[in-house]
């Protein structure tokens, strides 16, 4: 029995250290607001109005190249190129309503064209690809922030650039909740809400409209979870296999006699 509960103590353990934890779990849930800015010309979702809807996020708390801010008044964690130059998202996102899955897309590369050395003409296509992630907090309004986005841009070539294309999309949320009392963004549990949140997709195209998908969300609930590290499921991996084996070695045998009727 000893060994039963220091195992179940290790297991506990585990469970209840979110300080040691690096990604932390953003669960949004609500509906979808069916207005006249709520449609979907990608077919991502095809939403009616009153559907439900969650969206994920999952904070990097420890990536080298974010920015992180931390003090009485507020919290923050962001980075992205379009948000400062030679950082990356914390962030990555996805959305689900009606049972489909929206990933927001990631990554950041550059390529610019190339000088021409006798004219001093750039040579060559522009392509871009920037990423944003963002979650702020701040106590005193009571409010916390959810921002994951994506740009991509290509364009060529010099001197008569007529093969442009350019796509954005942004999942993003101003949530407020009475219960959101500590300054770190970190701050676990289930709270209701109220605020607003969207999604957008578009694309551009020369010559062409290309397509728009610009969906408007009413949240009413988030939870906030530690995501336990890989050393943290190890640990429970093994205490569950050794609660087995100490209950196998308890176990009676079924071997003993029958007694005699």
């Amino acid at each position: 029995m000893r060994a039963v509960l220091s195992v179940l103590a290790m297991l506990a353990m585990a469970f209840s250290a979110p300080a040691s934890a690096t990604q932390f779990l953003y669960t949004v849930t609500g509906t979808v607001v069916g207005d006249e800015f709520t449609y979907d010309e990608w077919h991502i979702f095809d939403p009616t109005q009153g559907e439900g809807f969650t969206a994920s996020f999952v904070v990097d708390d420890a990536k080298p190249d974010s920015l992180y801010s931390y003090g009485a008044l507020g919290s923050s964690a962001t980075g992205g190129g379009i948000t400062q130059f030679g950082t990356r998202s914390p962030l990555t996102a996805s959305l689900t309503i009606g049972g489909q899955t929206y990933q927001i897309r990631s990554g950041d590369y550059h390529s610019y064209p190339t000088i021409e050395p006798l004219t001093g003409d750039p040579v060559g296509p522009t392509d871009t690809i920037d990423e944003l992630g963002s979650v702020a907090k701040d106590p005193g309004a009571h409010q916390l922030a959810l921002t994951a986005g994506y740009s991509e841009g290509h364009s060529c070539c010099f001197p008569h650039p007529n093969d442009t294309y350019g796509q954005n999309e942004i999942l993003d949320f101003s949530l407020n909740s009475g219960a959101f009392t500590s300054p770190d963004y970190r701050q676990a549990g289930t709270f209701a809400l109220t605020g607003f949140g969207y999604f957008a997709k578009s694309a551009t195209i020369v010559a062409s409209p290309g397509a728009l998908t610009n969906i408007y969300l009413a949240p009413v609930s988030l939870t906030v979870s530690a995501v336990p590290e890989i050393g943290s499921w190890l640990m429970i991996i093994v205490g569950v296999g050794l609660i087995g084996a100490v209950v196998r070695r308890r176990r009676p045998s079924g071997t003993g006699c029958v007694p005699a009727s």
